[in-house]
């Protein structure tokens, strides 16, 4: 038979910037546990509430009888609350970019968790075909996000932002966005929700000498005024590298709620991982398309590109689909895939280092084109292997590869050879 027990009181001891109705309401279901069981699960379940506010350095929790009081328990937490104001800085590294990244955050802002960040990042290009500081293309963002809290691991976030990303050895033009954000994000165990709404006001500016006529058309304003959503599953034992579970993601987003930006694009990808004795086979697929509305056409800043450390190795960045000139012009249609085998590396027994071999390959197609010639892409896609190591750093990963093209279009840009990526994904 279940003991019985009476919730007396519910004490938090160690708060200081922290709101006391706030912590009541997330605390409240405790006063309804009738049984011991049902009180020693719900004290566990504010503890993890508590822990994933991020406004708590230690969580303790304690069962205490007063005296004289029979059947009746004062549940006690013990917290220490983290440094409300703290920074952060970070590097990236890839073929031919770079950034260095800065932000300074707030914690607790009103005492109910909520998070108030900076963010500025300043990054350049490197690549080959610019010799001197002044020709680099240089990217600056800036950014302020407001992030709430609300119950039943419920968050909303609020943020304005610029960015200014310079011209590129792969873009030949530069490209200002000045907008607002508004996002609702809603975690269910292994699922993530997110709903958002986007306004954006965008010049595609600074164009090279040598521009196709097709990115010279997108030249100047547009306004993007959009909603979006997503589904994320993530079984994965580890998001960098995963040994077992399996991560979906479906995206689909609607601009042309005012702005002159019309159109529909929806994405979807999948991903596994499974352990094969002293192997992990990862692999992956991924689709997308994009549809402009009311006869709109797609812009330059909204079209998919495929190619590079982080999209398909073995190519370029954005080097695989339709080119003028040089350009990649992207496209609204893409397929893409991987499989590779992951492995412990007998010379570097660190368990954050791994061995990898890969075939990947990726197709990207123009509406403009005939329905003929979109087939021929998507059906015959661009195919590179190889073989590298991937080092695992908390929260991104660093690849360095040997990579030989298998299969290209007459359109594409080949990296044969030694290719280096860094970054959160890898497809």
């Amino acid at each position: 038979m279940e003991k019985s027990v009476r919730v007396n009181a519910v004490k938090i001891h160690g708060i200081v910037h922290t709101d006391h109705e706030f912590l009541t309401q997330i605390t409240a279901p405790l006063l309804k546990a009738k049984t011991l069981d049902e009180l020693l699960v719900g004290s566990r379940n504010v503890a993890n509430v508590l822990g994933k506010l991020d406004i708590f350095e230690t969580v303790q929790v304690e069962l205490d009888s007063p005296n004289s009081q029979q059947d009746s328990v004062d549940v006690v937490y013990r917290v220490k609350e983290r440094k409300r104001l703290f920074a952060r800085t970070g590097a990236e590294f890839g073929n031919h970019d770079g950034n260095l990244n800065f932000s300074i955050n707030i914690r607790n802002v009103f005492g109910r968790a909520e998070t108030l960040a900076a963010n500025t990042l300043y990054g350049l290009d490197t690549g080959e075909k610019f010799t001197s500081p002044q020709k680099m293309g240089a990217a600056k963002s800036h950014q302020i996000v407001f992030t709430k809290p609300l119950l039943n691991d419920q968050y909303l976030e609020l943020s304005g932002y610029a960015l200014d990303r310079g011209s590129t050895i792969f873009k030949p033009f530069a490209e200002t966005l000045t907008g607002l954000n508004a996002k609702f994000t809603q975690n269910w165990f292994n699922l993530k929700y997110t709903a958002q709404y986007d306004l954006t006001w965008r010049e595609l500016h600074s164009l090279s000498p040598n521009a196709s006529i097709q990115i010279r058309k997108d030249a100047g304003h547009s306004l993007k005024s959009s909603v979006s959503h997503s589904l994320v599953y993530d079984s994965r034992d580890d998001q960098v590298h995963p040994n077992t579970g399996a991560l979906l993601k479906a995206f689909q987003e609607l601009a042309g709620l005012g702005g002159d930006v019309r159109f529909f694009k929806t994405e979807a990808s999948a991903a596994s991982a499974h352990t094969l004795g002293p192997f992990t086979l990862i692999s992956s697929v991924r689709g997308g398309a994009l549809l402009p509305l009311n006869g709109d056409h797609t812009r330059i800043s909204d079209k998919f590109f495929m190619g590079g450390p982080q999209s398909v190795r073995g190519f370029r960045q954005h080097g695989i689909g339709p080119r003028e000139k040089d350009d990649s012009l992207g496209g609204e249609v893409y397929v893409g895939g991987s499989c590779g085998l992951q492995f412990k590396v007998p010379a570097l027994p660190y368990h954050h280092v791994r061995g990898q071999l890969f075939v990947n390959g990726g197709s990207l197609a123009p509406l403009q084109e005939s329905l003929k010639k979109q087939y021929e892409r998507l059906l015959y896609p661009s195919i590179a292997c190889g073989v590298g190591i991937a080092c695992r750093f908390t929260s991104f990963k660093i690849e360095l590869n040997y990579c030989l093209p298998l299969v290209a279009n007459t359109t594409d840009q080949m990296k044969p050879g030694v290719q280096f990526g860094i970054g959160l994904e890898f497809y």
